[in-house]
């Protein structure tokens, strides 16, 4: 409640302040933080530019770079997802993250073996939004997306913890092939 409470207070502010006033906030809102001025780019600029930002976040969350320090962040790379559906509602762009998602991880388990349960368990519930909203979507975003997840599955083949069964059985279920 006291959340609700205080942006009441700083919406009053706001209305009442000159629009420089509210430029230069919205400036040192922008420069106060990296994940501040990826949410304003994307709000306002084309959400389409901003993807290449986005997946990078998401590659070295699903996909380290196991030459350098990177480490896996899932959490961060399903974040960036989020941060981005919260700054635009694009949702071609919003598909093309999810499903970078799920091709970077199965990526991931290709080069360097299996993983873990946890790390399939997200591919899988990625996977599992994706084709949620490809079934709504239109046919031409069906055929733009539905090849490279059928690449997923195929790539995946012989990939351990049932993810494979998971995933094959999943797309078919949804996207049964003539």
């Amino acid at each position: 409640m006291a959340k609700k409470k205080t942006w009441g207070r700083i919406k009053d502010y706001i209305s009442k302040q000159p629009s420089k006033d509210l430029i230069k906030l919205l400036r040192e809102l922008y420069d106060l933080n990296e994940q501040n001025s990826r949410f304003l780019d994307t709000k306002f600029a084309s959400s389409a530019t901003q993807l290449t930002r986005y997946k990078e976040i998401i590659r070295r969350g699903i996909y380290p770079d196991a030459l350098s320090k990177e480490t896996f962040d899932i959490k961060s790379a399903r974040r960036a997802i989020s941060d981005f559906r919260k700054a635009s509602e694009d949702q071609i762009c919003i598909l093309e993250l999810r499903v970078y998602y799920v091709e970077q991880g199965n990526q991931c388990t290709i080069d360097y073996g299996d993983i873990n349960e946890r790390f399939y368990a997200s591919i899988e519930s990625m996977f599992d939004e994706i084709i949620k909203h490809l079934k709504k979507n239109t046919p031409e975003t069906v055929t733009r997306f539905l090849p490279r997840l059928r690449t997923v599955v195929k790539e995946a083949d012989g990939i351990g913890w049932g993810y494979y069964d998971y995933l094959s059985d999943a797309i078919e279920t949804a996207f049964p092939e003539n």
